[in-house]
C-alpha cells in the first residue's frame, strides 16, 4: 500500500536515474535563470507605458507590478506563474503592448499551434509560433534547421513554459542577447 501522496506504482525513497545529458541540460537551464541583460526600461516608465496604454486601470496592483517587474527586468529570464483564471494571458497582452509601446519587439512561443493561435487572436501577437516551429525542427527528424529570427533587445514570451521540453528550453535559452519571459 502506498503512502499518501505517492503513486502506488512507485516505490518511496526508490532510485532516481537520469542521464548525463540531462544534468547538462538542467545545469545550462540553471546558469541561464543568472544570466543579466540590459534592461529594457525602467520600472517608471514600465509604469507610465502602463497609465498611456490604458492598461493601469484593467490590471489590479499585483499585475501591474509583475508587468512592470518583467520589463525592468535584468535578468535574461523571467518567470510568472499563477492558476488558471487569474489573469496571465491580459498581463501577456499588456506586457506586449507596453514593450511595443517603448520600441520594442515581442515573439511568442507556445506549446501547440492552436495555443500560438490563440496568443494571436486573444494576446495581440503578431508572431506567434509553436516551440518546434520556432526552434526549426524538421519533422520526422531531430535535426534543425536556424531558429526563426530574433535579435538583440527583442523579446521571446514562452507561454506555457511548463509544457516544454529540457531540450526545447535549452535550445530556445541559447539564443543570447533576448529577454525571455516565461508563463505557467
Amino acid at each position: 500500500m502506498a503512502r499518501a501522496g505517492t503513486p502506488a506504482y512507485e516505490r518511496p525513497f526508490g532510485d532516481r536515474y537520469t542521464t548525463a545529458d540531462q544534468l547538462r541540460l538542467e545545469d545550462q537551464l540553471l546558469r541561464a535563470g543568472g544570466w543579466q541583460v540590459p534592461s529594457l526600461m525602467s520600472a517608471e516608465r514600465a509604469h507610465e507605458l502602463l497609465r498611456q496604454t490604458g492598461w493601469a486601470g484593467r490590471l489590479n496592483e499585483g499585475q501591474r507590478s509583475a508587468v512592470a517587474g518583467m520589463a525592468s527586468s535584468p535578468r535574461f529570464m523571467s518567470l510568472t506563474s499563477g492558476p488558471a483564471g487569474t489573469g496571465k494571458t491580459t498581463m501577456l497582452n499588456a506586457f506586449r503592448e507596453i514593450i511595443e509601446a517603448n520600441g520594442g519587439r515581442v515573439v511568442a512561443v507556445a506549446p501547440s499551434s492552436v495555443a500560438a493561435q490563440q496568443l494571436k487572436s486573444q494576446g495581440g501577437f503578431t508572431e506567434a509560433h509553436n516551440t518546434a516551429q520556432w526552434l526549426g525542427k524538421i519533422e520526422g527528424t531531430c535535426r534543425t534547421r536556424p531558429h526563426m529570427p530574433i535579435g538583440r533587445g527583442d523579446v521571446l514570451v514562452l507561454d506555457e513554459a511548463n509544457m516544454a521540453s529540457n531540450r526545447d528550453l535549452a535550445g530556445i535559452t541559447g539564443v543570447r542577447g533576448i529577454h525571455l519571459t516565461g508563463l505557467e
